[in-house]
């Protein structure tokens, strides 16, 4: 029985997406799985090496383990979000894309005159307030 190639490009995506996840997954599940044989291995050399071995050595191998396995997986699910975050961004690009407009809007007019038109008096020394000539240098007011 013959198989059908799938040439729809959304399921294509999509199934490579899961296979690259599947993949990736993989491959930090084997990474933290060695890591810890690794420091249990570690802790069970240094228990039986016979040395007088303290605490300190046995918490440094662990710590060390658990924040290698923590980086690596904490690693990989950032980059999977941020990739899932731009590809379903791309997904959408076409919706998104709005026109961009080809001149520059110029807002109205306002209805009435603002300030002083062009055949108003400007203004003068009686429309400042004051009546008269103020103190001349050198008095005290």
């Amino acid at each position: 029985m013959p198989t059908e190639k799938n040439n729809d490009p959304v399921t294509s995506t999509d199934q490579l997406e899961r296979a690259r996840a599947k993949a990736g997954m993989l491959v930090v599940l084997g990474s933290d799985v060695a890591i810890a044989v690794a420091a249990v291995l570690g802790v069970f050399w240094l228990r039986l090496s016979g040395d007088t071995t303290n605490g300190t050595e046995i918490a440094a191998v662990l710590t060390s383990a658990f924040t290698a396995i923590g980086t690596m997986t904490t690693a990989y699910f950032g980059i999977k979000s941020m990739s899932n975050t731009a590809l379903s961004m791309h997904r959408r690009e076409p919706d998104a894309v709005r026109p961009v407009p080809t001149s520059v809007p110029v807002p109205p007019e306002p209805a009435g005159p603002v300030g002083p038109g062009p055949g108003s008096p400007a203004p003068g020394p009686s429309d400042s307030g004051l009546t008269g000539p103020g103190p001349g240098p050198g008095t005290v007011g």
